[in-house]
């Protein structure tokens, strides 16, 4: 019987667990270039391991999105629709950096950091309740 070891498993587990990073620019933020998955995360997946995937995409907050994954002739890169729906839900393309870390199982945490260098760590539009104004109107006819 062939037994497994553990410690060669747990090593090719984390060599596939890698993080890498995209700025994102409103002028090319669902190019293919921007869509494309690095080649020095992409080489340690097999083919079968990548085409026709799904990346799972979590954010701080809770929020995940489903990205498709395919190859071009030259690189993997992740599917324009749930590509755009990732960047249009969170209100990207202005010059933001995100990390994705891989998580094992194209599972990915996302780290979105602003112009500002400030982490994003809720959702966009989320209006705190103690920030909230009440803004009245009032006309009068004379």
């Amino acid at each position: 019987m062939i037994r497994r070891n553990p410690e060669f498993v747990r090593s090719k587990e984390e060599s596939q667990n890698g993080t890498f990073f995209k700025i994102l620019l409103s002028i090319d933020v669902s190019s293919e270039n921007m869509r494309a998955l690095p080649h020095e995360f992409t080489k340690s997946f097999s083919n079968k391991e990548l085409s026709g995937r799904k990346m799972k995409i979590r954010a701080q907050w809770g929020s995940s999105w489903e990205v498709g994954v395919s190859k071009n002739p030259r690189f993997y890169v992740m599917e324009k629709s749930g590509w755009e729906k990732f960047v249009s839900d969170n209100a990207l393309g202005h010059s933001e950096f995100i990390t994705f870390t891989h998580k094992g199982k194209m599972w990915f945490t996302v780290n979105i950091f602003k112009q500002d260098g400030k982490e994003m760590m809720q959702p966009p539009n989320h209006v705190e309740d103690d920030k909230k104004e009440e803004v009245v109107v009032s006309t009068e006819l004379s």
